[in-house]
């Protein structure tokens, strides 16, 4: 997941992203990338995510910045359109 042609020099922009990015893979993630052009990060495992999220959340922190996180889980069903009725 590590794009050569943008995050290495996008991920330095971001204060805590770099330390975040690695903290992360130390804590246990199969892969982090980060997300469009930023600031946002996204992690990757398939064991308990406590302790990434956790990691990343303490690497923003160090660096004097605030961080929220969402745990996702993959769907099989993909997107879907539902029509409310009323």
């Amino acid at each position: 997941m590590g794009d050569r042609l943008h995050q290495p020099y996008r991920l330095n922009l971001i204060p805590g992203a770099a330390a975040a990015y690695d903290a992360a893979y130390a804590a246990g993630a199969q892969g982090v990338a980060l997300s469009g052009a930023g600031p946002s990060l996204i992690a990757l495992t398939q064991n308990d995510p406590q302790p990434v999220v956790r990691a990343m959340i303490d690497a923003f922190g160090a660096a004097g910045m605030d961080s929220r996180s969402w745990i996702l889980k993959p769907t099989t069903q993909g997107a879907q359109v539902v029509m409310e009725t009323g």
